[in-house]
């Protein structure tokens, strides 16, 4: 690995600046693989200790098995580091931008179904309680997940065989440069940005409406809740959101390059989110703090005196 980060910035027939990109890209890499194993398998063990499991805790644990798919598109990418030409493969490039894609999206609706989840859970909590517990949380959770990936897939892979995506090898950063089509971005961006974001946008406005006419205690539990599921999209859309002006950029103005640095930037960024995660639980859940601990805890015995 420190022979790639050394070929990579001590390469003669690139500039300096095409150098400092690529030796960042390659240490990148090698931090980006572990943390997105490492934060999500402790989020999914964490959350499997934890006594009474709700919907939205399942549905958070197929959030972490979906973010661990970015491992894959990571590691093509450093296989493309020690075999550049794997890299310049079109249908390969395609791949791994519907993988990114689809994950993508379907963490979108994954969070969308949390918000709507502590929606009705605090507007109507009888019918969502006899719903719940008929057919209980985890199936509740896989049937949605798996029918939101379905969907997710099918339209993305449909889109991008109709020449929604076209994939080019990005050299400087070893990576695949995707020339994406405005139909394209208009249909992906309604079906899994606009429309979760109004949803969550909505639920948002529900419960704060909710939490303003209801009871002191009450509303102190509402606002943790609500302070919680903020975190939760909030920090997704805000590491998206770089991302998304790029190819918006490079859909409207084709004749226009896009910086590298900024790409590389907006890159970052969104693998970054697949981490955050586990910080974010950390923070807003007070159960998941306390089992984390006892998951990290040392055991040791008392000896008799």
């Amino acid at each position: 690995y420190l022979d790639i980060t050394h070929k990579m910035a001590f390469n003669s027939d690139r500039s300096p600046q095409e150098a400092a990109l690529s030796s960042a890209q390659a240490v990148m890499l090698g931090v980006e693989l572990p943390a997105i194993i490492f934060t999500n398998i402790l989020s999914l063990l964490t959350f499997k200790r934890m006594n009474e499991l709700q919907l939205q805790h399942y549905l958070l644990m197929c959030l972490a098995l979906s973010d661990l798919v970015m491992v894959i598109p990571l590691m093509v990418t450093i296989i493309g580091l020690v075999n550049e030409p794997l890299l310049q493969n079109v249908c390969l490039c395609k791949v791994i931008a519907i993988t990114n894609h689809s994950v993508a999206a379907l963490n979108t609706w994954i969070r969308c179904g949390v918000c709507v989840d502590k929606w009705l859970s605090i507007f109507k909590p009888v019918k969502h309680k006899q719903f719940v517990s008929k057919h209980k949380p985890h199936h509740v959770a896989i049937c949605y997940t798996l029918a939101a990936a379905f969907l997710v897939v099918g339209i993305i892979v449909t889109s991008t065989l109709a020449g929604g995506i076209k994939a080019a090898p990005n050299k400087v950063l070893a990576t695949c440069l995707y020339i994406i089509d405005i139909p394209y971005i208009l249909l992906i961006g309604t079906l899994f940005y606009l429309l979760p974001l109004i949803t969550v946008l909505v639920t948002h406005l529900l419960i704060l409406f909710e939490m303003r006419k209801s009871r002191f205690r009450k509303r102190t539990r509402i606002k943790k809740a609500m302070t919680a599921l903020l975190f939760i999209v909030g920090i997704y859309y805000l590491c998206w959101l770089p991302y998304s002006v790029v190819v918006l950029w490079r859909a409207c103005f084709p004749q226009s390059a896009v910086p590298e640095t900024v790409e590389f930037v907006s890159m970052k960024l969104l693998i970054a989110n697949t981490s955050m995660n586990f910080f974010v639980y950390l923070i807003c859940f007070k159960g998941f703090r306390n089992e984390l601990k006892g998951l990290l805890r040392v055991q040791t015995r008392i000896q008799p005196q």
